[in-house]
């Protein structure tokens, strides 16, 4: 009996659990009808970010970072400047400089790419025979132009720059020994080289022959031969740009060519020595005595001939003026008419002075 009332128990405890979860189940489906589902929120639109400097990708946004000086003053320190964006999915926006941020004109799934730059780019110079002025290497502003001040070595001018990347151009200014480089937009490194001088000397002669122009290295000697016209000798040498010549053994010669020069080569004409030839007639004062041609007082060029004619008065036809010349006898004497008579001196060479003393009969 008592277990008839057991399982009786256990039947009757079943049927009303059984009735509960089909009330519960029934209460919740009348609920569910009821109310209305609640609202999902949809999905928000999502914007990818890629940054990138100098074109190469980076992890994180280039930052321009404050800097404090001693004082407690800050300063940025401009390191990057925004470039450009590109976004999928049509999205457009601005760059807000200030605040350092992309802010897009509307919300939506996109991908943007913002691009950045390097604000300075430094210029490295490898100096091959001259040396850079100033600092090396030197920043330059994105987009400037460059200019470096390069000393070459003396006697060495400039040969070529070679600048990379991309074969960067660069232009050699000799008038105040500049290179130059336009348009900074990355860090190049240019090697300059300098070559020794090819210099020229140019020979003009006068008065002689031998114009040419001589060619040689920095502090070469330069020499080329003239020779003077006949009549002239010890030639004047005159060189432009400080250059000196001196003359020996028909050879201009100049020992160290540290410029181009033009040197005018003058050969002087050798001086005229001159004699004199000289009648002295003090000693005849009074006596009918003249100079018919002549001077009593003459200078007459070396190696050439001196000569005077003397006239005496009607009177003394066929006389003959008596001469003292110191021991020279006049080359020739010509009696050209009765009284007057040429007397020569040939190819003078020295001073001669002859005093007529009187006048003698001439002797048949």
């Amino acid at each position: 009996m008592k277990n008839k009332g057991l399982l009786f128990l256990l039947v009757l405890l079943f049927i009303i659990a059984l009735g509960g979860g089909g009330v519960g189940y029934y209460y919740n489906m009348q609920r569910t009808k009821e109310a209305p589902p609640e609202p999902v929120d949809p999905p928000q639109a999502k914007i990818v970010y890629l940054y990138y400097l100098e074109e190469a990708h980076v992890e994180e946004m280039p930052i321009n970072n404050t800097v404090t000086d001693e004082e407690g003053n800050e300063t940025k320190d401009i390191k990057y400047k925004f470039s450009r964006f590109s976004c999928t999915n049509n999205l457009t926006g601005n760059f807000n400089e200030e605040n350092w941020e992309f802010i897009p004109d509307e919300q939506k799934d996109s991908t943007c790419s913002l691009y950045f730059v390097n604000s300075k780019y430094d210029v490295t110079l490898t100096v091959i025979n001259g040396e850079v002025e100033g600092e090396n290497p030197v920043s330059v502003e994105r987009e400037q132009n460059g200019k470096f001040k390069i000393n070459p070595n003396a006697g060495y001018a400039f040969k070529e720059a070679q600048c990379s990347p991309n074969d960067k151009e660069a232009t050699w200014d000799s008038s105040d020994n500049t290179l130059n480089i336009t348009t900074i937009t990355n860090d190049i490194m240019c090697k300059v080289s300098f070559d020794i001088k090819q210099l020229s000397a140019k020979i003009t002669v006068v008065n002689g022959t031998g114009n040419t122009t001589e060619t040689a290295k920095y502090g070469e000697a330069v020499s080329a031969i003239v020779t003077a016209n006949d009549g002239y000798e010890k030639p004047t040498i005159e060189c432009s740009n400080k250059q000196t010549a001196t003359f020996e053994n028909n050879k201009i010669n100049i020992a160290k060519l540290t410029d181009d020069t033009e040197c005018k080569v003058t050969f002087n004409a050798v001086p005229v020595q001159k004699y004199k030839l000289t009648f002295d007639l003090s000693e005849v004062s009074g006596m009918p005595i003249s100079v018919q041609s002549g001077n009593v007082t003459q200078e007459i060029e070396s190696g050439k001939d001196g000569t005077i004619t003397l006239a005496l008065g009607n009177s003394y036809s066929g006389y003959t003026p008596t001469l003292d010349c110191g021991g020279v006898t006049p080359s020739k004497v010509d009696r050209l008419t009765d009284t007057t008579i040429k007397y020569t001196f040939l190819s003078m060479s020295k001073d001669i002075t002859c005093k007529v003393t009187g006048i003698s009969q001439s002797s048949n």
